[in-house]
């Protein structure tokens, strides 16, 4: 069943212009998003505008509170491929909000709200993994090649 928030996602994601409903799209489909649909978000980011909303908008959809381990998983897949393809605002951005991010290492869905399938079962491994993967990049060294 579709949790309320993600309703609301869908209905307000009809409004808007045509970079803000191609970002909708790849945040709230919960399968998996294609390469090509992740480097087009991905170029949106080296406009500063575009990059301050795309920041928002991923940001907002990793609390636990207010939306399900499906979207803050695929919220912390997004991030990972910005951070690795996009501008290099989107890894200040992500940095500044590391805190939101360094929690999820430990989330668990049975005890974070009532987006869980209701059996008491965290069904969270994956945010906890993606959390991770989204803090080592942030841990790699870049590598200068003169």
């Amino acid at each position: 069943m579709e949790s309320l928030g993600t309703f609301r996602k869908k209905i307000n994601s009809k409004f808007g212009n045509e970079r803000e409903k191609k970002i909708d799209a790849v945040l709230l489909q919960l399968s998996e998003s294609s390469k090509q649909e992740l480097h087009g978000v991905s170029a949106l980011t080296y406009n500063d505008s575009e990059c301050d909303m795309i920041c928002s908008k991923v940001v907002a959809q990793l609390a636990p509170k207010k939306n399900s381990w499906k979207e803050i998983r695929k919220a912390l897949q997004v991030l990972d491929h910005l951070i690795r393809t996009g501008a290099e605002r989107v890894v200040n951005n992500a940095l500044d909000h590391e805190r939101a991010i360094r929690p999820l290492v430990r989330y668990n869905s049975a005890l974070s709200g009532f987006h869980g399938s209701g059996n008491g079962k965290d069904e969270g491994g994956s945010v906890r993994t993606a959390a991770v993967q989204v803090l080592e990049a942030f841990a790699r060294k870049p590598v200068c090649l003169v």
